[in-house]
């Protein structure tokens, strides 16, 4: 398994300078055709100056014959002013012939570069998911956000280890798909979630989220700072880079965007709207989930298939314990409330891990949406969000323990979401 993860990252790592060095020839082709095109100008004006020069040599010969009285004269001129017509006429062919040649050559060739690019993206594509299958359709992040409250009693011995104290005392290794330490910035989190975003775009149910006790870190590592974005502003941006009317009630919102733009002022909508509280463990609390579902649906205009790809970006409000946040009144009902509704999260994937026929999806609203991003023919991502001070190791071993229980579920092969070919005229039809 391990030689063979080895062999397609290699074969990714080919494609990508592939691909980099057929961007460049496409770069240069195309300035090399808009360049034939100027020089197809200035061959044109040259041609134009051509047939003028030749109407004047006409001008000169008929001139010839009024004037001169001597016939041998007169036959002179006319044969010098006739091979000074024939090398115009044949430079004038000559110009022509060059300036077509020269773009039917640039074109050509840049529609060969153009089908070159194609063809190796899509490789590409293919050998990504590849990749994500043999990794696992889920795959569990550790992050450990940074406390400069105390010292970190975690350590991490390469970058998919961490090692965690034992609350019974000693201390234990565990692995994941990667280890995030609390140097760890947020471009390099979002480099190993890039591939699992990227696959919505090519049909696939596609489902990130972040999971951990209060102040871990999750919205963090989910949304960050305007100046320093985290996986949602990047996964929207990669998002329309590779490619609104509200309709509010009390639980959901269906939004229309065409626009990176538009997608952010909405999830900041939701934010706004966002049930925060303060708590012992945190100030600003999130006493809610944030799900944000974007559906994607893409044509191919070479097979003139259409694919229907979802991503589901959730931010889970934080697991706590009661009786360490001294929560009361109504901050002690929505602990209870965010608490159960993990808790079903939990059994989910439970039942997914032990392949039971029947999944518990309607037991939450917070299941109930997800189950076609958590399901079988889904990819998924989950982040646990931990803290690196001792005061919380026992809500860092029950999140751990839960993102180690995550990866020993098998979803298999996730299926690719697609639609019958168009007609060649589907495009020109305007919707109704």
């Amino acid at each position: 398994m391990s030689e063979e993860l080895e062999e397609l990252r290699q074969e990714i790592k080919q494609l990508r300078e592939t691909n980099t060095n057929l961007e460049q020839q496409i770069i240069k082709i195309t300035a090399e055709r808009d360049s034939g095109r100027q020089n197809a100008a200035d061959e044109s004006d040259a041609a134009t100056k051509l047939r003028m020069d030749n109407v004047a040599l006409k001008l000169k010969v008929t001139n010839l014959q009024q004037q001169l009285n001597s016939p041998l004269s007169s036959t002179a001129g006319l044969k010098v002013a006739q091979r000074l017509q024939g090398k115009l006429s044949s430079l004038f062919e000559q110009a022509v012939s060059a300036s077509k040649q020269l773009a039917d050559n640039s074109s050509q060739r840049l529609k060969d570069i153009t089908q070159k690019y194609l063809k190796e993206a899509m490789l590409r594509k293919e050998l990504y998911n590849k990749l994500q299958e043999l990794r696992g359709n889920i795959r569990v992040f550790c992050r450990v956000r940074r406390d400069d409250r105390g010292e970190s009693i975690l350590q991490f011995p390469s970058k998919s280890e961490l090692v965690v104290p034992k609350l019974q005392g000693g201390k234990e290794t565990l692995e994941f798909d990667r280890a995030f330490g609390p140097n760890a910035s947020q471009e390099e989190v979002f480099e190993d979630t890039k591939p699992i975003v990227m696959s919505c775009v090519d049909g696939y149910n596609v489902c990130i989220m972040a999971y951990g006790q209060t102040g871990s870190g999750k919205t963090f590592t989910m949304m960050g700072p305007d100046n320093n974005p985290g996986v949602n502003p990047r996964a929207i941006k990669e998002l329309f880079d590779a490619l609104c009317i509200t309709k509010r009630s009390s639980i959901l919102a269906r939004l229309n965007v065409s626009t990176p733009e538009d997608l952010l002022q909405f999830i900041e909508i939701g934010n706004q709207h966002r049930s925060t509280g303060a708590t012992k463990m945190n100030t600003d609390s999130s006493r809610s989930h944030l799900l944000l579902q974007i559906k994607v649906q893409g044509f191919n205009t070479i097979t003139r298939a259409t694919t229907y790809g979802k991503l589901t970006l959730v931010d889970l409000a934080g697991s706590e314990r009661v009786s360490k946040t001294e929560a009361s009144g109504d901050r002690l009902v929505e602990a209870a409330a965010i608490n159960k509704s993990l808790t079903n999260l939990g059994q989910v994937f439970r039942a997914l891990a032990s392949g039971s026929p029947h999944i518990p999806y309607r037991n939450s609203k917070l299941t109930h949406l997800l189950q076609d991003s958590l399901g079988g023919d889904a990819k998924v991502a989950m982040f646990v969000n931990t803290s690196p001070l001792e005061s919380n190791l026992s809500e860092t071993s029950m999140t751990l323990s839960f993102g180690q229980n995550i990866r020993k579920v098998e979803l298999g092969p996730a299926k690719r979401n697609t639609g019958p070919p168009r007609p060649k005229d589907a495009l020109k039809r305007k919707p109704k």
